[in-house]
């Protein structure tokens, strides 16, 4: 896939964060829904990132669950708190297990996002609409 068509993917994608109380779902360009707004209110700023597939290369499912578990063990480590989410493909044909990473700094967060080979992150900062983030090694490219 082209860097256009990838972009286009990840901005269509559905962002939904598994809480306790139920799912939410978060779109590029959207405004923040009620319950991450709540978050934010005490936060300020989150990001949604995984470690599937590093550059959008596809992984085996042994591959991509192993970088999740390290980014989550990155995530254990430095204290953040964090809720399980999934990217889900406009059409509904692919999914990646992901992390809403409560608190995080935009510094952090594109660090977070090399080091993990992605391409891009959405973040969501307090009063602003959800947003897509490219990483600078993919904006290079």
């Amino acid at each position: 896939m082209d860097k256009s068509s990838l972009i286009q993917a990840y901005q269509q994608t559905i962002y939904r964060v598994h809480f306790s109380e139920g799912d939410i779902d978060c779109r590029v360009g959207e405004a923040i829904p009620e319950k991450i707004k709540a978050l934010l209110a005490r936060v300020k700023t989150a990001m949604i990132i995984t470690a599937f597939n590093p550059a959008s290369q596809l992984r085996s499912d042994k591959e991509n669950q192993y970088n999740n578990r390290q980014l989550q063990s990155e995530l254990d480590a430095a204290g953040y708190l964090y809720y399980p989410a999934t990217g889900i493909a406009k059409a509904g044909d692919w999914q990646e297990a992901s992390f809403l990473v409560a608190g995080i700094s935009r510094q952090w967060a594109d660090e977070l996002t090399e080091r993990y080979a992605q391409n891009a992150y959405v973040w969501l900062e307090q009063g602003k609409p959800v947003e897509l983030v490219l990483a600078r090694s993919f904006s290079s490219r």
